[in-house]
């Protein structure tokens, strides 16, 4: 999946983005592996227990990279694709 975020990246390996604002958007390609339906309750997100995870059993990130242009990011779009957005917004007073 394509990940675009304005929170700062965290300087945990084990995370990849803190929860501090940061200064610019940060675009990373991430690779899930989701478990065999065999091996899982469909609808529902099996959490690593452990780490590493086990991607037979949990939901796992296999693989994550920087997005480092514009051109590697609409790389993500072919011609002809379904485009699906979500994004988390946060309330703050004025």
């Amino acid at each position: 999946m394509l990940v675009a975020t304005t929170r700062k990246p965290s300087e945990d390996p084990g995370k990849l983005y803190s929860g501090d604002r940061g200064t610019a958007i940060s675009l990373n390609s991430v690779d899930v592996s989701i478990p065999p339906d065999r091996n899982r309750k469909i609808g529902e997100v099996q959490w690593p227990s452990r780490m590493p995870p086990n991607p037979e059993q949990e939901f796992a990130v296999t693989k994550v990279a920087k997005v480092q242009s514009d051109g590697q990011a609409l790389d993500w779009y072919p011609q002809e694709s379904k485009f699906q957005a979500s994004g988390h917004h946060f309330r703050t007073p004025i």
